[in-house]
């Protein structure tokens, strides 16, 4: 596992910076989530490593879920006006921080599924549709989490039922998005590449040898 950290350094060296920035800035303003996320990150940061280590995933993958570790981070410790956060901070009229949030880290979810299920795929399988299907059951398994979590420490930026809703409905457009990408990227199968493996890889691992 841990050769798979270095193998990485690149993008483990970014997230360990805006890491320690975001996690300071958090202790200085006093933010109550900052324990949250400080035991969070590198927890998660494990278990990517160990099933990158199982299943490698692609450049494309680890750069996402690190963007999404950033973008989390920053929604719930970057302070907004009054007494908010930049999650909750409206973009557009109908699209808040954490509505982008959403989008794009089950998106690249979707995506790590897919990848980390690739080999075990029959040859009838579609990649976007396990996309799709991972992208919006992890997220679902978020949604959860959460709900969990306001019921034993209410004094949250989760928000209620509504948020929740649209939490859901930001899910859903990451993952149909990530999913249309393989559409179109990927029209082959996943079971009828060689090895599983993403034509990507198999490009970068001719170049290699």
């Amino acid at each position: 596992m841990l050769d798979r950290l270095r193998a990485h350094s690149s993008v483990l060296a970014v997230l360990a910076a805006f890491y320690v920035a975001l996690v300071g800035l958090g202790a200085v303003t006093s933010n109550s989530q900052t324990l949250y996320y400080a035991v969070l990150v590198p927890v998660l940061l494990l278990l990517i490593a160990y099933l990158d280590s199982r299943q490698p995933f692609s450049d494309l993958v680890l750069w996402g879920l690190a963007l999404w570790a950033v973008m989390h981070m920053a929604g719930g410790l970057v302070p907004a006006s009054g007494d908010r956060v930049l999650y909750n901070v409206w973009l557009l009229p109908f699209v808040r921080f954490d509505h982008l949030v959403h989008a794009i880290g089950f998106g690249f979810a979707g995506l790590a599924f897919r990848e980390g299920v690739r080999t075990s795929l029959s040859s009838a399988t579609s990649g976007a549709a396990i996309v799709w299907i991972g992208g919006l059951g992890i997220g679902a398994l978020n949604e959860m989490v959460e709900f969990l979590i306001t019921k034993v420490s209410p004094d949250t930026n989760i928000g209620g039922f509504d948020n929740t809703g649209w939490d859901l409905v930001a899910n859903l457009v990451g993952a149909s998005i990530a999913a249309f990408w393989v559409h179109r990227r990927y029209p082959v199968s996943d079971a009828k590449v060689r090895g599983g493996e993403p034509p990507g890889r198999r490009r970068e691992r001719r170049r290699s040898t």
